[in-house]
C-alpha cells in the first residue's frame, strides 16, 4: 500500500489545483440545467462501443441490456453486463457486473494463493444512477451526470478495492450526422483517500444503420495520458444494436509471485478487441 501512495504523491504535483479546475468545468456543465426540458426518448441511447458514457437516459419505463466480451490477451476474456431502467424521462437506475475468464493451464499466483487451470471470477458489482440535465436537440447539446459505486466481489479476480465514480457527460451535433462528445470523470477509493481524474473525447458519424466512432481517453493526473480506440455499430432493428471496438487499454499488472504485501505492480498497455450488443426490451 505504501508503494501506491508513493506513486500517487510523486505523479500528482498539485492535486488541489487539478481538483479545482475539474470542479469548475463540472459547474459550467451544471449551469445548463436551467435550459433542460422533457422529451420522450425514441432512439436507443447506448454507452457502447467505447469508453464514453452517454448523457441520455433510456426513457421512462424502458429497460435496456448492454453486454460486451473483451479480449486483451489470447487466454483472457473480460465480460461486462449492464442493466438500465428509466424511472422518469430524465432519471434512470443502472447496475451490473464484470467477470474474467482465464484459460491458462499453468499454475500461477492469484489473490487467494496458487491456482491452476481455467479460472472464472467476478471482478466487481456496480450500481449507479444517471440524470439527463439537457436533452440533445438539433444543435442543443446533450448533458448528463452519472454516479456509480463499484463493489468488490471477492475471489480470484476481485478488483481488490471498492470505489465511487462521478462523471459529467456531453455530446454535441456538429453538422449533419457528425457529432462530438466526451466525459470528465472523478474516481475515488472507498475511503476517499485516493482520487483519480479521467477524460474521454470522441467524434462519431452515422450513416444509415451504421455508426462509426473514433475516441481518445486517459488519465488527467498522469500528464494527460492518451489512448485511442475505434468502434463500429449496426442497428438491426428499433431495439437491437451490435457493435465491435478495437483499441488500447492501460492495466495494472500485479506480481503475486513475490508472496509479500504490498505486491509489486506496474502499468502495461494492451491492444484489445471487444464485441457486444445493446438490447432495449420492448414496452408492453
Amino acid at each position: 500500500m505504501s508503494q501506491v501512495f508513493f506513486l500517487y504523491s510523486t505523479i500528482i504535483r498539485n492535486p488541489k489545483r487539478l481538483f479545482m479546475k475539474t470542479t469548475t468545468i463540472l459547474l459550467l456543465f451544471l449551469l445548463a440545467t436551467s435550459l433542460a426540458f422533457s422529451q420522450t426518448t425514441e432512439s436507443i441511447n447506448t454507452d457502447r462501443p467505447g469508453q464514453t458514457t452517454n448523457p441520455h437516459t433510456v426513457g421512462v419505463g424502458v429497460s435496456q441490456i448492454q453486454f460486451g466480451i473483451n479480449y486483451y490477451d489470447p487466454n483472457i476474456s473480460n465480460n461486462n453486463f449492464v442493466f438500465r431502467h428509466g424511472i422518469t424521462e430524465k432519471f434512470e437506475l443502472n447496475g451490473g457486473f464484470k467477470t474474467t475468464l482465464d484459460f491458462k493451464e499453468e499454475t500461477r499466483h492469484g489473490n487467494d494463493g496458487l491456482v491452476n487451470g481455467t479460472q472464472f471470477g467476478i471482478n466487481y458489482f456496480n450500481l449507479g444512477a444517471r440524470y439527463n440535465l439537457l436533452q440533445r436537440d438539433d444543435y442543443t447539446p446533450g448533458i448528463g451526470i452519472q454516479g456509480t459505486a463499484y463493489i468488490e466481489a471477492g475471489g480470484y479476480y476481485d478488483s481488490d478495492v471498492s470505489s465511487f465514480q462521478f462523471l459529467v457527460s456531453a455530446d454535441q451535433k456538429i453538422i449533419g450526422d457528425l457529432s462530438l462528445g466526451g466525459n470528465l470523470i472523478m474516481n475515488n477509493g472507498a475511503d476517499l483517500s485516493l482520487t483519480n481524474f479521467y477524460y474521454t473525447a470522441y467524434t462519431s458519424y452515422s450513416y444509415n444503420d451504421f455508426s462509426f466512432l473514433l475516441e481518445m481517453y486517459g488519465r488527467l493526473d498522469l500528464g494527460f495520458e492518451t489512448f485511442w480506440d475505434f468502434g463500429v455499430s449496426y442497428q438491426t432493428n428499433q431495439n437491437l444494436i451490435f457493435d465491435i471496438n478495437y483499441g488500447q487499454r492501460s492495466l495494472i499488472i500485479v506480481d503475486y509471485s513475490q508472496r509479500e504485501f504490498p505486491f509489486p505492480f506496474h502499468y502495461e498497455n494492451f491492444w484489445n478487441a471487444e464485441i457486444g450488443l445493446t438490447y432495449r426490451l420492448p414496452k408492453n
